[in-house]
């Protein structure tokens, strides 16, 4: 058994027709949230296939353009459809089950650990749940369904607006300055509240409803109850292990490093 996280397209495009010619059984753990929202199938790596639209689309796979997600650049990936998770899971050698609707992070902390800077691009699961901006705190993340987070109040985001310009050649400038960017921190830590704390009551509704969602849309789109269910992240909780069972799941994926 081959596990494969995340949903992305080349899952669908190589991995299961090479897993298909060998006798191999594959899982696709797809982020629900994430699944391409056009009902399509493309191309895949199969002798039925028309090279010529194969070798397009894996050529436009290979651009990774830059896209905003929450205000950060972040490289742009590609997902399955649910056409295409379906062609697998009955067509094909490549079952599917979910792997979360969001793989969301959390504030774990109101602790700064630095400001966010205009140069590159950032993981396009490691951005923060929230808009941010050129000069905006970086707070310390955690797993979105093993623990509670903080909601950072908009004011956070209208001051740094306010101190640090927004046009990307003109941020490196300022932000080049260490006294600057030590003056926006500062600024930052004089307001009043930087965030509020979910409670615990609403930590276990945020997890339940996100579950039971990816059960419904299983149903919805797949015509399949799924039973297993792969964590983001590598990290869950007992109350999100007990959510997750009262949501029907019976079995869990993690990775095991040694």
């Amino acid at each position: 058994l081959f596990t494969f996280d995340d949903g992305y397209l080349d899952n669908y495009v190589h991995a299961e027709p090479i897993l298909r010619r060998y006798g191999h059984r594959g899982v696709i753990f797809p982020v629900l949230g994430l699944v391409e929202p056009k009902n399509i199938l493309r191309p895949a790596a199969d002798i039925s296939k028309k090279s010529g639209e194969l070798t397009k689309l894996v050529k436009s796979l290979d651009k990774r353009p830059t896209a905003l997600r929450n205000g950060r650049p972040v490289i742009q990936l590609s997902f399955c459809s649910w056409q295409e998770l379906k062609h697998m899971h009955f067509e094909g050698n490549m079952s599917a089950a979910p792997h979360s609707m969001h793989h969301h992070r959390v504030v774990r902390s109101l602790k700064i650990k630095g400001i966010f800077q205009p140069q590159g691009r950032g993981g396009f699961f490691s951005i923060p749940p929230h808009e941010i901006c050129y000069g905006y705190p970086r707070f310390e993340l955690g797993h979105g369904l093993a623990q509670r987070g903080y909601r950072i109040l908009p004011e956070v985001l209208a001051l740094v607006k306010s101190l640090v310009p927004q046009e990307k050649e003109a941020a490196i400038k300022f932000l080049a300055e260490p006294e600057h960017q030590q003056a926006v921190i500062n600024a930052v830590l004089k307001l009043p509240r930087l965030g509020v704390r979910e409670s615990k009551l609403e930590y276990e509704s945020r997890v339940f409803r996100e579950l039971d969602q990816c059960r419904e849309l299983f149903i919805r789109h797949l015509g399949i109850n799924p039973i297993s269910f792969c964590w983001p992240w590598v990290d869950f909780s007992k109350t999100a292990l007990d959510l997750a069972r009262a949501a029907g799941f019976r079995v869990f994926f993690l990775t095991v490093r040694r």
